[in-house]
């Protein structure tokens, strides 16, 4: 009687445990919802902002919306936009850095980086250049090959403004060819 209730344990257990084995590679997978990472200058952008996936979409006839730079020093810019189905920007997300000579954790800092966001729907604007912006956050470059043009790599940061929501950037991720 007491063998009876252990086996049926054992026996749940195995089944949850071989059924679960691919939940935790899972992490390591791909996010349908942003491209993934490359570093092949494959022109790609994509983070989540609040948990909610970002991706440059649209064209509003001015600029692209997705604009690597090549800027003096080794730097780089990138700036992004987003068209809501109103046809009108919403969401606009850009970042540049000074003085980049290899692959490495850079940290956003008035020194070297530089990180903007506004959102035209809260008429909220995050400049990490702007006294009254608290930020913090990291750009790791993980391919910075200025033979071909190409640099890739994350970023992710937190800012904060009086008066808005804090704004979290996470799992971004860019993949750049530079003309």
């Amino acid at each position: 009687m007491f063998y009876k209730p252990i086996s049926k344990l054992l026996v749940l257990l195995l089944c949850l445990s071989l059924s679960t084995c691919n939940w935790f590679s899972k992490k390591d997978e791909p996010r349908p919802d942003l491209p993934p990472e490359t570093q092949t200058g494959a022109r790609t952008f994509g983070c989540y902002i609040n948990g909610v996936p970002y991706r440059p979409l649209g064209f509003v006839g001015l600029t692209s919306n997705f604009s690597p730079v090549l800027v003096p020093n080794g730097g780089f810019r990138i700036g992004t936009y987003r068209i809501n189905p109103s046809r009108s920007i919403d969401l606009g997300l850009s970042f540049g850095f000074a003085n980049l000579s290899s692959i490495g954790i850079y940290e956003i800092n008035s020194e070297n980086g530089i990180l903007r966001f506004h959102d035209l729907n809260t008429n909220c604007s995050y400049f990490t250049s702007r006294e009254n912006c608290s930020y913090e956050g990291t750009i790791t470059i993980t391919k910075y090959d200025m033979v071909n043009f190409i640099v890739s790599g994350r970023f992710e940061a937190t800012l904060f403004v009086p008066d808005c929501d804090t704004i979290r950037i996470t799992e971004g991720r860019f993949d750049v060819k530079f003309n």
